[in-house]
């Protein structure tokens, strides 16, 4: 898959289509994913359509390479 266990993502697990920031900590067996996120909460079967790179993660990546 794209995702692994550890990468911190931005993900989507509900319909107001707001983007949270956590770590994937579980694949489930239908290949979606079991986040925690930044509260310590964790949200489960988020399917790979709702999950994207963590922007701010890119903003750096960007910022150490140039």
């Amino acid at each position: 898959g794209q995702w692994e266990i550890g990468d911190r993502i931005d993900y989507q697990w509900d319909d107001t289509g707001k983007w949270y920031t956590g770590r994937i900590i579980h694949i489930n067996e239908d290949l979606t994913y079991l986040m925690k996120d930044d509260h310590g909460f964790s949200k489960d079967h988020i399917s790979p359509e709702k999950v994207r790179r963590n922007s701010y993660c890119v903003f750096l990546f960007i910022c150490l390479r140039f």
